[in-house]
């Protein structure tokens, strides 16, 4: 797996795109764009060379790179409800009049399943593949569904089923860099965000998803003999 650092980069300097694309006319901004998001299959060795120029810096200060690949797979919704809410004291909400709640429309006992694939090929070691299942859940009982198509906001956060899973995504977390977290979370989101919009569509709701903010929680289950649940949480920052 291997990415450009071009944003980190620019950020470590506070320069602008735009001031690259103005002291660099040849460079169009669209494409200086492309390439700090990451969003480009091609990146041709002549735009590297004039970006490590500019920036002072070498092809191993630009990329970064580890020996395997993450991808989010198979995401699905297999629960979730919509319907109207008329208890402010179940909601934790009331600051708002409780004849408000009769018209207000929420989400609740939403599971979304995902899987995590990690790959790698090597010549030594051959193909390797391991696939860590993860349930994400919002982090609030309760999803407002606004009115006027207004974004749906939530904080989620994931879990994990066993202990040894939850260690092998920690370690994963240590090895790969900052710019590879945010990948695996913008990862995250994008699928969520699509399962959540195609499962509403079936209930006749649009709306724009807005959901997790710049950390989420991991978190493993335990169950023992008698049903009951011990949680571990562990914060991860992306």
């Amino acid at each position: 797996m291997i990415r450009n650092r071009l944003s980190e980069l620019l950020a470590e300097r506070k320069i602008k795109i735009s001031k690259i694309a103005s002291d660099m006319p040849d460079l169009s901004r669209n494409t200086i764009t492309s390439v700090a998001h990451n969003n480009v299959k091609m990146l041709q060795l002549n735009t590297i060379n004039k970006l490590c120029e500019y920036l002072e810096v070498t092809p191993a200060d630009f990329f970064e790179y580890v020996d395997y690949d993450l991808k989010i797979a198979d995401t699905t919704i297999e629960n979730g409800d919509i319907g109207d809410i008329c208890d402010p004291f179940d909601l934790e909400m009331t600051d708002k009049k409780s004849d408000d709640f009769f018209t207000r429309l929420f989400i609740h006992n939403l599971e979304i399943f995902t899987y995590l694939n990690k790959s790698s090929i090597s010549e030594s070691r051959g193909e390797t593949k391991k696939t860590f299942e993860l349930t994400i859940l919002p982090k609030k009982r309760f999803i407002e569904i606004p009115e006027n198509g207004n974004s749906i906001s939530a904080d989620f956060e994931v879990l994990t089923t066993s202990k040894s899973t939850m260690d092998d995504i920690l370690n994963i977390t240590k090895e790969i860099g900052a710019g590879f977290k945010s990948d695996l979370q913008i990862m995250i989101e994008d699928r969520c965000i699509n399962a959540i919009e195609e499962w509403l569509k079936k209930y006749g709701i649009s709306s724009e998803i807005d959901i997790m903010n710049s950390d989420f929680t991991f978190t493993y289950e335990i169950k023992s003999e008698f049903n009951q649940q011990n949680e571990i949480e562990h914060a991860i920052t992306f």
